[in-house]
């Protein structure tokens, strides 16, 4: 529920999302909270998301060449990125063909936005992972809005001693031992990191930018005026001395869709206990890597499983047990309800929808920062991380059967329920904004 919002009379905002759908997701909601508060929006994304964008009741623009892609076709436009190229930690191949290449172009579509009003009367809301702002906050030509806020829609990446780096998922560990090792993987992974560093100076440099850039993980969330983590410090290692324009505001609720239940749909109000598995929105190229081998752990069990396939039709090639229940796309504010328990690749968008919910979880996954995600849930003790992005079937049974037995995850997914739960976002997003004009 929104809580507490203050409205100005005219308040121009830009919002934008790289055009991954796990990006856009967390934003809708407030895109169409402040259209709905009448504040003048225009979203900035990729053209296979103008759908998504208009049903908010935002003015949509399109990004610029490379920077518009198709999210749900990253391997056919970026191979680079797929490929297994040794010298590359895995994320750090998200970054150097990802993240930062798009970033001219996202700064001149930007910039066409900007021009479109008065730039010292409008504010730019973005996802931490478009830095079309970028530029200009680091000295380039342009105009440059009244406030920048940034998003974040991912884990924390800032660096520092309190943590070992993002990309390295070890739990915290503030003692004096522990800083001291933080310290050292911290310098050792951004040696790891300056060829892709170069590359962001090199990117940057094409732009106009005069100052040197962070950190690329750092500049996440340390160039915006003010960053919101979209998220709950209980699913984050807590850090000392955080800059005082960090803050965390919770998650915003799914606005409720139209949502047409299968014919099979009494099954699951009915069920005694329901597992329900998903690969996320994006990773649903192989369903052989968590689907399957969780329907085949699971067909044997009184519990019955409820898999959605991120829009993708049901191959006839999928084995479904008799206990199973396959539909192409569930919402996630109608399934989760009823689960006892999720089954996820680790995507930060279905681990706080789970949580939010007080649903606990068994995570497997290996890339971009899924497994940063799950070390975070395992340390929280709201589910069990199974360190791989393919489990066996054996492994995934365990896992389950333990999270179902044993209250502990249960209560702390209930305890981050509860955390959720205090939040306002919009109410967050809005003081912001109005931060921002003042």
């Amino acid at each position: 529920m929104w809580q507490g919002v203050i409205v100005r009379d005219v308040t121009r905002l830009i919002m934008a999302s790289i055009p991954l759908l796990g990006h856009l997701l967390p934003l809708l909601p407030i895109s169409r909270g402040l259209v709905e508060r009448g504040y003048d929006l225009t979203f900035l994304t990729g053209s296979a998301l103008r759908g998504q964008v208009e049903a908010t009741g935002a003015r949509f623009r399109p990004l610029k060449g490379t920077a518009d892609f198709d999210g749900t076709r990253i391997p056919e436009t970026f191979p680079e990125f797929t490929d297994p190229d040794p010298s590359l930690h895995r994320r750090d191949r998200g970054a150097r063909y990802l993240w930062i290449p798009p970033i001219p172009q996202q700064h001149t579509a930007m910039q066409e936005v900007l021009a479109e009003g008065d730039p010292a009367e409008t504010v730019v809301l973005h996802e931490g992972f478009f830095h079309g702002l970028w530029p200009v906050l680091l000295g380039a030509e342009g105009l440059r809005p009244a406030g920048v806020v940034c998003l974040g829609v991912s884990v924390l990446t800032l660096s520092g001693d309190d943590t070992a780096p993002y990309t390295v998922t070890l739990p915290p560990d503030d003692s004096v031992a522990g800083r001291a090792r933080n310290h050292e993987l911290n310098s050792e992974v951004q040696r790891r990191f300056a060829p892709v560093q170069r590359h962001l100076e090199t990117c940057l440099a094409v732009t106009g930018a005069k100052k040197k850039a962070p950190y690329y993980w750092d500049a996440h969330s340390l160039l915006a005026d003010t960053t919101l983590l979209l998220g709950v410090p209980g699913l984050e290692y807590p850090r000392r001395g955080l800059p005082a324009h960090i803050s965390f505001a919770g998650r915003p609720p799914v606005a409720d869709r139209a949502f047409t239940p299968p014919d099979w749909w009494g099954d699951v109000e009915q069920a005694s206990r329901v597992v329900f598995v998903t690969q996320g929105t994006v990773n649903n190229s192989d369903f052989g890597e968590l689907v399957s081998p969780t329907l085949e752990a699971l067909a044997d069990s009184d519990a019955l499983v409820v898999a959605t396939l991120g829009g993708r039709p049901v191959p006839g090639s999928l084995v479904v047990p008799r206990n199973a229940r396959v539909a192409p796309y569930l919402p996630y504010h109608a399934v989760l309800p009823h689960a006892d328990v999720m089954v996820s690749n680790g995507g930060l968008g279905g681990v706080h929808a789970a949580l939010a919910h007080g649903v606990p979880l068994v995570l497997g996954g290996e890339t971009e920062d899924k497994p940063d995600v799950a070390a975070r849930v395992d340390w929280a003790g709201a589910g069990i991380n199974l360190h791989t992005g393919t489990p066996t079937s054996s492994t995934l049974e365990k896992a389950v059967k333990k999270v179902l037995g044993d209250r502990y995850f249960r209560d702390n997914a209930l305890r981050l329920k509860a955390e959720y739960a205090a939040y306002d976002t919009l109410g967050s997003v809005v003081l912001s904004i109005e931060r921002s004009l003042h």
